[in-house]
């Protein structure tokens, strides 16, 4: 990686057996006892088998035991499943009489070794091969370390691919092959951060033992618990790693689903009371973002490796219709190609997004001073292995653009917005007629130089896409040669199940003549959800809510010699 992407990570050459540990006395070591890795369960049969399955499943060179704690939980399968595990001799099984929540039964779980370091998963946790011993190698390499978290799709400050959002697992990988690229590209890496997540948590326990448990009068049923402890320690002077190389699956708030708001506003005011400064310094951490070059290195490993084809998409920044048809080929291709979308910043910088469909978002964005770092974009681009150039526009783009497709060896495809083949203003004179003479534009060339290399560039073009046989008639008289598809845009039909009937209300609407009726019935519509719409063909007496904000569109006045074709062209229910 290079050395700017790397600043602010650190990178630990430990071993994950631990040899190098036990063979120094610089470096504090996690105990070489068995670690407890301690699961509290009441809700989410389905999420708890899966957590503990995948728990019990991963391979892992450190000892360890599962301590399981029913929280009185109110699911039979799930008690059935715990007796299970306990049957077979598979987990350590504390039983709650009755529910103490989320605080209460960490803590005694906690509680059951005082000479074992714990890790805490969250019960709608999963984890892979190998996470216990990632997370033993990353305590070692601080002695100050007191907790220790991995990345995740859900766990804030933790959280891949967008930081402080709940993520999906990418379409076209699961949580094995995810974990395997951040084992790969951040082995050994670690970043301090303000406090950890407690979704999946690894205490030492020295500190443990210095600063006590969790405070569980405070926080009583969850939320903020964490945090607290955290911050003890900071006060002790421990501190606090993410672990860049291992990566869990985290599904979110299972248990606490229907009361999670109202425990994280509670914990947060506790957490505001004792530690004023806390607010400032997670803010801080986020405007600063030192996780930010562990998750890059992700995402570039990810594209370099994706079995998916990578599109780069130029375009201008301007929005528009030409950015909306790109976000519609963007959806349209999701689940089968990744999108990269290359716009102008500034007259002398552009930006490279990585742009998937809406079922989850990428973080990803490059940037690269234009013409400068020409060169070295071209090495980004090879070494993800772009597979294909689709040149929307390049307008606030530098010339060399045009020749990026050639550059990388890869197929080129034009689409036709506008008449840039023609003109630098991209558009046509009232009538249709050509702009007369030179038109400046910021390229400095002449109309005859335009015209040759808008020939050249469409002449590579695997295809040149128009989206009317309008606007191909027109570009093919000046460039007889190029061959032109004529693709209409795709037109995105949300799915309804339900469409709503048409009322046809005729005639001008005056107070004594129904106006405030359809009014109420407009407004009723609306509040109850009704599948309705009316529309008045005619005028009213006074103005009246209309769409958007009610169901409801008023014509104005009209002829009543055409009464008879304007209600046919309603095409009314009623």
């Amino acid at each position: 990686m290079p050395a700017a992407v790397a600043e602010g990570v650190v990178a630990a050459d430990v071993a994950y057996n631990l040899v190098s540990c036990k063979s120094t006395s610089t470096t504090w070591c996690p105990s070489l006892t068995r670690i407890d890795i301690i699961i509290p369960v009441y809700r989410g049969a389905a999420e708890t088998r899966a957590c503990i399955d995948s728990v019990l499943a991963s391979s892992n060179t450190h000892p360890a035991e599962v301590v399981v704690i029913n929280d009185a939980s109110p699911e039979p399968a799930i008690v059935e499943y715990l007796n299970a595990l306990v049957d077979s001799g598979r987990i350590t099984l504390l039983q709650n009489e009755a529910n103490r929540g989320f605080v209460a039964s960490v803590n005694s779980g906690m509680s059951l070794h005082s000479d074992r370091d714990v890790v805490l998963l969250n019960s709608d946790t999963e984890v892979a091969d190998g996470w216990l011993d990632r997370l033993v190698a990353c305590a070692s390499v601080r002695t100050d370390a007191a907790s220790i978290s991995p990345f995740s799709n859900n766990a804030t400050l933790c959280s891949y691919p967008r930081i402080g959002d709940p993520n999906l697992l990418p379409s076209n990988m699961n949580l094995g092959s995810l974990d395997r690229v951040f084992t790969a590209v951040n082995a050994g890496k670690i970043v301090e951060v303000p406090t950890t997540v407690g979704f999946c948590m690894f205490l030492r326990r020295d500190v443990l033992k210095e600063i006590g448990l969790f405070d569980e009068a405070a926080f009583d049923r969850g939320y903020g618990e964490e945090n607290d402890w955290c911050l003890r320690a900071t006060e002790k002077g421990h501190a606090h790693l993410l672990c860049a190389d291992t990566f869990v699956f985290h599904h979110g708030e299972v248990s606490f689903a229907h009361s999670a708001s109202s425990a994280k506003s509670r914990a947060q005011s506790i957490i505001d009371e004792r530690y004023p400064r806390y607010g400032e310094q997670i803010r801080e951490w986020f405007d600063d973002d030192p996780a930010r070059p562990l998750r890059r290195s992700v995402d570039i490993a990810r594209l370099a490796s994706s079995p998916l084809p990578n599109l780069l998409f130029i375009t201008h920044g301007w929005g528009g219709g030409t950015e909306q048809h790109v976000l519609d080929l963007i959806e349209l291709v999701d689940g089968r190609a990744n999108v990269l979308v290359m716009k102008p910043r500034s007259p002398h910088s552009l930006s490279i997004d990585w742009v998937t469909g809406f079922a989850n978002r990428e973080e990803f964005v490059a940037y690269f001073e234009v013409p400068d770092d020409h060169e070295a974009m071209l090495r980004f681009l090879s070494g993800i292995g772009i597979a294909r150039v689709h040149l929307h526009h390049f307008h606030g783009h530098v010339p060399e653009v045009l020749n990026l497709a050639e550059q990388l060896g890869v197929p080129l495809d034009v689409t036709l917005h506008d008449y840039f083949p023609l003109t630098p203003r991209y558009h046509l004179e009232y009538g249709g007629a050509l702009p007369v003479g030179n038109v400046e534009n910021r390229w400095d060339w002449s109309l005859d130089q335009w015209r040759s290399r808008m020939r050249t560039l469409l002449a590579s073009a695997s295809r040149v896409i128009s989206p009317s046989r309008d606007l191909a008639d027109r570009v093919v008289t000046y460039y007889p040669e190029i061959r032109f598809d004529v693709w209409p845009h795709p037109e995105r039909v949300e799915p309804t199940e339900v469409f709503p009937a048409k009322i046809l209300l005729l005639g001008g609407l005056t107070k004594d003549k129904g106006q405030e009726v359809a009014r109420a019935c407009a407004q009723d519509a609306r509040s109850r959800e009704l599948p309705l719409f009316f529309r008045v063909l005619g005028h009213t007496e006074d103005p009246l809510p209309t769409y958007p904000k009610v169901p409801l569109t008023v014509s104005g006045s009209y002829r009543s010699t055409d009464l008879d074709i304007l209600i046919a062209l309603e095409r009314a229910d009623a």
